[in-house]
């Protein structure tokens, strides 16, 4: 019996897997450059971002660069205007939401997120900017590049993309 269940989960995984979309490569490369991806990344990581902390302000630059983004690119805010407020350590911030397409309770959503702050500005021989291209300014840049690259695969579905900002300070 246990073997059936085994080999039934296997078929249904098989069949499955089948059905999801092959995309091309090519087409991938020609909407998605390394070099505008470069470009984002070392902008979100550079000096000028300040760590992206709220407490140095490079919170918020990164903010209003991604928000830039957003607007440029045809994503639109998901409330009234992109920035979702919240405080954090007595600082008022805000996570960024935007979205791909108008919104619809009864269909599925896909959100997509990543966390735009890192540690900031910390005392430290040397260099006291921590820029944090992986933590995460990577991610982030994916995120951008994937709002950009779905409009043109998705047809009418419903797609949220999502920066929160947290405080990982540990």
């Amino acid at each position: 019996m246990k073997k059936l269940t085994l080999l039934s989960l296997g078929i249904l995984c098989i069949t499955n897997c089948t059905d999801l979309p092959v995309f091309d490569q090519q087409q991938i490369r020609n909407q998605i450059s390394l070099e505008e991806t470069q470009s984002i990344l070392y902008t979100l990581a550079s000096d000028d971002m300040k760590g992206r902390d709220s407490n140095s302000g490079g919170y918020f630059k990164a903010a209003d660069f991604v928000t830039n983004y957003f607007k440029e690119h045809g994503v639109e805010p998901f409330y009234p205007a992109y920035r979702d407020s919240l405080t954090t350590e007595g600082i008022l911030s805000y996570n960024i939401v935007g979205r791909l397409g108008p919104y619809d309770p009864n269909q599925k959503t896909v959100l997509i997120g990543a966390h735009l702050d890192h540690i900031g500005i910390q005392k430290s021989e040397g260099d006291s900017i921590f820029n944090g291209a992986n933590d995460n300014a990577a991610g982030s840049t994916a995120v951008m590049q994937i709002t950009r690259f779905l409009p043109n695969t998705t047809g009418n579905k419903m797609l949220s993309s999502h920066f929160l900002q947290t405080k990982k300070k540990d």
